[in-house]
């Protein structure tokens, strides 16, 4: 691989990013990780101080009578060096705040999303012709709803790089016989730390797959144990700090919640929810993966991935994907049984984004063991653009009654289009 197509790759994403990023914040969400960012830097504290000082939301909880982000805080932590930098040449959230908010999505989850690319397009060079790499892997970042979110600050494209870099260190074990157990625990312990779900099947299921069926040495699994040690230690430490439970995320205290204006409780908190009925788990499940919000009606292009983990486990016998085809299962499952929202205000179903690379690389492997299939992959690479450009525009939703109840037929309306930067450049050039 020429390191000139990595930088360019690289560069040429995050520049597209730049462009069609909004300087604001918009989202209950994007907000509450703003907040807990700038009150790292300026306060040095995870709590708010003062609410007036921050940007509205409703993702928050109340602790000891102060008001905290609901979010697991390993992604702040690991965004605040970042706003530090801004703040250091005086560019902060109270003195420029459409800046701040703007460079702060460019260099977190733009350069993440970005370097995403860079690794994929290293990784399938090695199974795919290599005159198709460039093309899948821009594929991977235009056709996809890693472009949707790479427009905002969330956890979601920063868990996906980890997931996707440790699921690289899979591949290399799966060719060699050998990888670097130390990163590898690594990644999936920062995963963990971003998102508990996400990380604990991928974990269990790699843990078990190395442990008990390769048996892999007893140095190997303490360097792989150690590794994710290091970061998930980081995170719990950093939870008993603001929860005072190291264990249980936010949205497991439905106490924190109850202060007056909270919407979230124990109706519609992750985890908590059980559907009403057999047909009411069938038909969110449905909308989750195949309708209004689903991982494949929005990016149909990851159905071939999906279908061919399948495909080669079950007709090709190939039992060493079971760690993978058992961790994307689970978090599925997951989220269909215990949410109900689909991710709230959002574009898609955001909790289903960490495995867009991972089945987006089987889905190459499924277009070069089927060629015939070739019509209906690009067909279906087409259809995926256009619901990832619609989606770049407004990643936070807010959803409405009857067909405005779709994330995409709302953001059909092209007023979304305006106030991004290259709106701004088009109007001061012209």
């Amino acid at each position: 691989m020429k390191r000139s197509h990595s930088l360019l790759i690289f560069f040429f994403y995050v520049l597209i990013v730049a462009l069609i990023t909004k300087p604001y914040s918009y989202g209950d969400n994007e907000a509450s990780r703003f907040n807990t960012i700038k009150s790292l830097v300026e306060y040095k504290t995870f709590a708010w101080n003062d609410l007036s000082f921050y940007f509205i939301t409703g993702d928050m909880i109340l602790v000891d009578g102060k008001f905290y982000s609901d979010k697991q805080p390993l992604f702040a932590f690991l965004s605040a060096p970042v706003y530090f930098l801004l703040y250091s040449f005086g560019i902060t959230f109270d003195a420029y705040p459409g800046l701040s908010t703007y460079l702060l999505k460019v260099l977190i989850a733009g350069t993440g999303t970005a370097y995403i690319l860079v690794v994929f397009y290293k990784e399938i060079q090695i199974v795919a012709d290599k005159k198709f790499a460039l093309l899948f892997t821009i594929a991977l970042g235009f056709c996809t709803l890693l472009l949707s979110y790479a427009t905002a600050l969330n956890n979601h494209s920063i868990t996906a790089l980890f997931l996707f870099l440790a699921f690289v260190l899979f591949l290399r074990y799966q060719r060699t016989g050998t990888t670097n157990f130390f990163l590898l625990g690594f990644f999936l312990g920062l995963v963990a730390g971003l998102d508990l779900v996400a990380g604990f099947f991928f974990f269990v299921s790699l843990f078990f797959f190395f442990f008990f069926f390769k048996k892999i040495s007893f140095q190997e699994t303490k360097l792989f144990l150690f590794g994710a040690a290091i970061p998930f230690c980081v995170h719990l430490f950093l939870n008993a700090l603001i929860l005072g439970n190291p264990f249980l995320p936010a949205y497991a205290h439905p106490d924190y919640f109850a202060y007056e204006g909270s919407w979230q409780n124990e109706t519609n908190l992750p985890g908590f929810y059980n559907h009403a009925s057999l047909k009411a788990l069938l038909l969110y499940s449905f909308n989750n993966l195949f309708g209004s919000r689903g991982l494949f009606s929005y990016t149909p292009a990851l159905f071939f991935g999906f279908f061919f983990l399948l495909y080669c486990f079950f007709k090709k016998k190939d039992y060493s994907l079971l760690p993978i085809l058992f961790a994307i299962i689970g978090i599925l499952s997951y989220y269909c049984l215990y949410t109900v929202n689909y991710g709230g205000a959002s574009y898609g179903s955001r909790y289903f984004l960490a495995l867009t690379p991972i089945l987006f690389y089987y889905s190459v492997l499924f277009y070069c063991e089927f060629p015939q299939w070739k019509q209906v992959f690009f067909a279906a690479l087409l259809f995926s653009f256009f619901v990832a450009v619609v989606g770049a525009f407004n990643p936070w939703t807010n959803t409405a009654e009857g067909i405005y109840a779709v994330p995409f037929i709302t953001n059909l309306d092209y007023h979304y289009i305006y106030n991004t930067a290259a709106h701004y450049v088009i109007h001061f050039v012209f």
